[in-house]
């Protein structure tokens, strides 16, 4: 039973109506998550809608970690979605879930970066500053 399956079990048991949000991008052979970072969406009456990111335990922090620099996560949060990240591992031989929620105040400010052009690399004068003045009269 995949990480994935697991998780779907565990939400609708506790009462959310939740559906797989990945996709097979055959063209390209991989999977890809809705906005780079949800495996599963999840809804409940009365509770904000729930994007959910499923993995084994050991990877939890990398997926939290990779789920902050994505700005379409950013707009998610925004909107009054929230965002969760379960990890699962054994644990006294039965299965068990490790969450971890991302709340829009843990995510910290967007890095902006200038892409336009590579900085200039400064080349060495061939010349010796001393050099450059000589024979300029005073």
């Amino acid at each position: 039973m995949s990480p994935t399956s697991r998780t779907l079990k565990w939400l609708r048991d506790s009462g959310f109506a939740a559906d797989v949000a990945e996709r097979w991008v055959a063209q390209a052979g991989v999977r890809r998550d809705l906005f780079h970072c949800i495996d599963i969406v999840a809804i409940k009456a009365g509770e904000p809608i729930l994007g959910v990111q499923s993995t084994v335990a050991g990877c939890v922090s990398a997926r939290l970690a990779k789920a902050r620099g994505i700005p379409e996560l950013r707009t998610w949060l925004a909107a009054g979605g929230r965002f969760i990240v379960i990890g699962w591992a054994k644990v006294s031989g039965r299965w068990s879930p490790r969450t971890e929620e991302l709340l829009p105040n843990s995510l910290g400010a967007l890095e902006t970066v200038n892409r336009a052009r590579p900085p200039r690399r400064l080349r060495k004068s061939r010349h010796a500053s001393a050099d450059l003045f000589e024979g300029i009269a005073d």
